[in-house]
């Protein structure tokens, strides 16, 4: 027998398409709207641990994996990331989402292709 499932705690994926242009792969796209939607505002730092990116983005990255689709958003200047000393866990960094080039990028994108 099924139990019935609590609907509000649910984990609900947005994604935009401009974010799959921007990265050229939804996955990396997931992980930015990710990161997007951990960041309150441009100036704020965030602590996230690599399981917890894997478990609550719902994409199961084992820890490698998941190193080298951040790396490639910090590679081109989306995310920044800083080791945070005063965590003791080894794979807890605190980050930062670049919106503005983030935009600016997708502006790019956008002209390149006419819309």
């Amino acid at each position: 027998m099924v139990s019935k499932i609590d609907r509000e705690k649910l984990i609900k994926i947005t994604l935009r398409q401009e974010y799959i242009w921007l990265t050229g792969d939804y996955k990396k796209a997931i992980l930015l709207e990710y990161f997007l939607c951990n960041q309150k505002n441009n100036n704020d730092w965030f602590n996230l641990s690599y399981d917890s990116i894997s478990k609550n983005s719902l994409l199961g990255f084992t820890s490698a994996n998941l190193r080298n689709h951040i790396k490639h958003l910090i590679d081109k200047g989306w995310i920044e990331r800083n080791y945070d000393e005063t965590l003791k866990f080894a794979s807890t960094f605190k980050y930062k989402v670049n919106k503005e080039k983030i935009e600016a990028d997708i502006e790019k994108i956008l002209r390149k292709i006419g819309l």
